[in-house]
């Protein structure tokens, strides 16, 4: 580990070039050994304040061309450190007060080794820089597409950017699930079940209706996508009226045995006994906020989610097992307060979807309502 003294060489103009040159020698060993050395990172940005410091003054009293172009060629080290390796948002040639506009040359003045040619030489510099470094860009962009697996180690994400990844990575493995490319009743497990539930039904319609243009070629055309996302919701639904799709109701077993665990007692919804159907009803009242834009109506969006998380799932187990038409009745009606059309939303989640694809009989639906085959 590199040790750090406590504090910069003394300032002073005759002395600045010192302190940058034993700072900077500091943070080279940093970034090539020891990147993940917190402490040392902090020790560094806090020696660095007190160098900026140090280099605002001799800003103010630079005497010559070249004092002026070192300032200039230290400034932009200490911008490619904080960009590149600390990743920190800082502009250092803004904070020590270094202008950018070109100099304002009279002819009539003597102008070598003047301020105003130094001034004029780091404005075009910065110019030049710029060429060169979208030049880097464009070559590393190139370097990129030919070797995808090194983008991650080049540019760094967010965790916010990772969740939303990770999240898009669920819905693609869910419209697969949908789809029958895995067999939701005999090859998935409880721990599934979970992150099925997590999964909005529209999210995986919307990469269904992606998928659509990619395969159409991805042509630009300002109407598909509405074109694309009723393609995807018609196949969704065109499966539920799908015997082949069907499960037997005996295979059901372990996922009722979950539904109980998490959501139910005695077949009813228990917001008391049972924390997780508490959490299902909240995320479904956040959905319909989130999208009928009717932020004042809390208690009205609570009241719409669990009347849904009611109807579904206090009667999806005995529409499956025992096929009871009062009960696949009110699992459509459920499911129909999840497309309201009046408000735009939908709080149907995949594992709700799967339950319907894969347990609900065609002939069941299609006794009960003329409408299921707009069910999800």
């Amino acid at each position: 580990m590199v040790q750090m003294q406590s504090d910069l060489p003394p300032p002073g103009t005759d002395n600045i070039r010192e302190q940058h040159a034993w700072l900077f020698e500091r943070f080279e060993a940093y970034r090539d050994k020891t990147p993940g050395d917190r402490a040392l990172r902090s020790e560094i940005l806090a020696q660095f304040d007190r160098l900026l410091e140090n280099m605002k003054h001799f800003y103010r009293k630079v005497e010559s061309a070249e004092e002026y172009n070192w300032l200039i060629s230290a400034t932009y080290q200490w911008q490619v450190a904080f960009t590149s390796v600390f990743q920190i948002p800082r502009n250092i040639r803004e904070e020590i007060g270094i202008p950018l506009q070109f100099p304002d040359l009279e002819p009539a003045r003597k102008i070598v080794q003047s301020d105003e040619v130094a001034k004029y030489l780091s404005s075009k510099a910065y110019k030049i820089g710029q060429s060169r470094k979208l030049t880097a860009m464009s070559r590393l962009l190139a370097h990129l597409e030919s070797h995808p697996h090194q983008i991650h180690s080049v540019i760094a994400s967010s965790p916010d950017e990772m969740q939303d990844d990770w999240y898009g990575a669920m819905t693609c493995l869910t419209a697969e699930i949908l789809d029958g490319r895995g067999d939701f009743a005999r090859q998935l497990g409880s721990d599934l079940y979970r992150l099925l539930g997590d999964v909005w039904l529209d999210d995986v319609k919307r990469v269904k209706a992606y998928l659509i243009w990619e395969s159409n070629g991805a042509n630009w055309d300002p109407t598909g996508w509405t074109r694309n996302f009723i393609l995807a919701c018609e196949d969704v639904n065109r499966r539920t009226l799908e015997e082949g799709v069907k499960a037997s109701p005996k295979t059901f077993a372990h996922v009722k045995t979950y539904l109980e665990k998490r959501y139910l007692v005695a077949g009813v919804v228990d917001l008391s006994h049972r924390p997780d159907a508490h959490h299902l009803i909240a995320n479904k009242a956040q959905r319909i906020w989130e999208r009928s834009g009717q932020s004042d109506d809390a208690l009205t969006h609570w009241h719409t989610a669990e009347r849904y998380v009611r109807l579904f799932y206090e009667n999806i187990s005995g529409a499956i097992l025992q096929g009871d038409p009062d009960r696949v009745a009110a699992v459509i009606e459920g499911l129909h307060i999840s497309q309201d059309k009046r408000h735009a939303f939908s709080i149907a989640n995949c594992l709700e979807a799967c339950l319907v694809t894969y347990y609900l009989r065609p002939a069941a639906l299609k006794q009960v309502s003329a409408a299921c085959q707009d069910l999800l």
